[in-house]
């Protein structure tokens, strides 16, 4: 294997620091836009080449995620070790991903209107709509004309305050 001197500048080379301070990969990526690079004919996940040679090594069956939830920063102060269920976690404490309420859990005080309809709930809104409640969630979250949620407990998606970690490791 080239030497760690090597692959460190390599990384550092093959990135540009943007202002959240990342280090963006500009090699090679994977269809979920992790860097990844060939090492004497084998791929290795950027982020985790990074890791291993920045800061320590990975505990086997480990991950590496992101602090700054950037998948083609290699910047290793915004790299942490953990396990899938320490990735879920921090996904779901940042409210991303599949299963996340993208309002929070507290809908206490709030109703849906669907062009100018009012339903107090996203089922009773689906039910009405014969669409699924996933799906009007879905179409606010992506500011559909007509959809729209109504009542006190409501924070609009585009000021969600995401967190960023900034410390190092």
């Amino acid at each position: 294997m080239q030497t760690s001197l090597k692959v460190k500048k390599k990384i550092i080379e093959k990135s540009i620091i943007n202002n959240n301070q990342c280090w963006e990969w500009k090699g090679s990526k994977n269809n979920k836009g992790y860097g990844r690079m060939i090492i004497n004919g084998k791929f290795y996940m950027a982020h985790r080449l990074s890791y291993a040679l920045f800061v320590n090594e990975i505990p086997k069956g480990m991950l590496v995620c992101h602090k700054c939830d950037n998948p083609s920063c290699v910047n290793p102060d915004h790299l942490f070790v953990g396990t899938n269920q320490d990735n879920m976690d921090d996904m779901k404490k940042k409210g991303r991903g599949r299963n996340v309420p993208i309002f929070g859990n507290n809908f206490t005080g709030i109703s849906i209107r669907v062009n100018e309809k009012i339903y107090p709930s996203f089922r009773s809104a689906g039910m009405g709509l014969d669409i699924s409640d996933n799906s009007v969630r879905k179409r606010i979250k992506r500011n559909w004309p007509g959809y729209e949620i109504i009542g006190k407990s409501y924070t609009p998606p585009n000021t969600l305050n995401r967190q960023t970690h900034n410390s190092t490791l």
